[in-house]
């Protein structure tokens, strides 16, 4: 329908505005192109938006011209116009929220390692003390221990190697990094961490009414208990 306006505008092509007419039919074809690979090819729904309102501007002054320079021209651009507009829009959402989804799966985290100095001592020192367990254990050098809490869920892989120096846990602030353990009673569970060889280092009463207690354990790494006012889903 829309090749018949341009066809009709063609026959008068030698009356005054018909150039005009017809650059603006290829105006609008060549912005139908461009959404589609905007849209479809580059991913970007944000800039094709864009461009289909510059595109309906478009074809409203051509569906102008088209009226005063020759009528039932105008009919089947204005049809395909309206129906493309009813077509388009309620799809552009959902097609967009698709095409912005990530192209890959979740990452999920799995552990964080250390390098300590004894990890058999270490690993069964959390067992007993954090109430943690042993998922894997590597019984030869580098000892490496993967820890997972109650849940099952490893989070702390613990080894030595000596391929690489192991840090002064003990001089590192504990804003550089921490262990931290959901707890229900912090100053219950500090006093039980501080009578099985931890240290204390700062308490930090939060305002919405929680409670961080920062530790180090026996081997100077940075321990936070934390109690919550609102705990984390799946705490």
């Amino acid at each position: 329908m829309m090749a018949v306006a341009a066809w009709r505008v063609w026959l008068k092509r030698t009356e005054p505005g018909a150039t005009l007419t017809l650059r603006l039919w290829f105006v609008q074809l060549g912005l139908n192109l461009l959404w589609s690979v905007l849209f479809f090819g580059l991913r970007r729904p944000d800039l094709a938006l864009l461009e289909i309102v510059l595109l309906w501007s478009v074809l409203a002054v051509l569906q102008f011209r088209l009226a005063r320079f020759d009528r039932p021209a105008a009919l089947p651009l204005g049809t395909v116009s309206r129906l493309g507009l009813l077509r388009d829009v309620p799809q552009l959402h959902p097609l967009a929220a698709q095409l912005t989804r990530p192209c890959f799966s979740s990452m999920k985290f799995e552990h964080f390692a250390l390098n300590v100095p004894d990890p058999r001592a270490l690993a069964a020192w959390y067992v007993r003390h954090a109430g943690w367990q042993i998922a894997r254990a590597q019984l030869e050098a580098p000892y490496k221990h993967f820890l997972a809490d109650e849940s099952g869920r490893v989070t702390l892989e613990i080894y030595h190697n000596p391929a690489a120096a192991v840090p002064d846990f003990a001089a590192a602030h504990p804003l550089c990094f921490h262990v931290a353990l959901y707890s229900l009673d912090a100053r219950a569970d500090c006093a039980r961490f501080l009578a099985a060889g931890a240290t204390h280092f700062l308490d930090e009463p939060q305002p919405d009414g929680s409670l961080l207690i920062m530790l180090r354990d026996p081997w100077g790494i940075p321990l936070q208990l934390c109690q919550r006012a609102q705990p984390f889903p799946g705490f």
